[in-house]
């Protein structure tokens, strides 16, 4: 399945340590979908650049001695990502995916054209029956709530409908460098 599905970037974002770093990589690198590549975006974690270079070889790095926060962080994973890749994913520090969470998205991404973005079900890291948000919404005065938030997960969020937002804690979208570009 994995020649059917072009490069994609994931930037992971990251400042100040690297415990939750290590379960989001872990978990990464056990994806199935295999042509991807890795770009941890850092501030201020003293020795990351060894801890990568030892324990995840294949993770890209850049390092900041100061905090830009996460969404020049974000901006900055992008500019550093190949420029082959037709995708682009974005997680937190702490998040975990489970193997097949990239394959599950660009067949999504895929086989409709009228998606420009896609957030998986997000499940708590200390709770994983508990969700975290299925995608942002808005009410008609606007104000933005996350669906299912705090729910057990009993599978009622697991179709696939239009959202208001992706939360920044996870989602994919089409690389698109002009427009990034412009939007910058």
């Amino acid at each position: 399945m994995n020649c059917d599905y072009p490069m994609v970037s994931i930037v992971v974002v990251n400042a100040r340590g690297t415990v939750n770093l290590r379960r989001c990589l872990n978990s990464l690198f056990e994806t199935e979908y295999s042509n991807f590549e890795v770009i941890v975006v850092d501030c201020l974690t003293h020795g990351i650049e060894e801890m990568l270079k030892s324990e995840f070889p294949k993770a890209r790095i850049v390092h900041l001695d100061y905090d830009c926060g996460p969404a020049e962080q974000h901006n900055i994973g992008y500019r550093m990502s190949d420029p082959e890749s037709k995708y682009i994913a974005f997680l937190d520090n702490d998040t975990e995916v489970t193997s097949g969470w990239l394959i599950n998205l660009l067949t999504t991404l895929n086989s409709d054209e009228t998606v420009g973005v896609l957030q998986p079900k997000l499940l708590f890291l200390n709770s994983k029956k508990r969700i975290d948000g299925s995608g942002d919404f808005m009410d008609y005065v606007g104000n933005t709530y996350s669906r299912g938030r705090f729910e057990i997960d009993l599978g009622q969020y697991d179709s696939k409908p239009e959202i208001f937002s992706a939360r920044g804690a996870a989602f994919i979208t089409i690389k698109a460098l002009d427009l990034w570009d412009f939007i910058l």
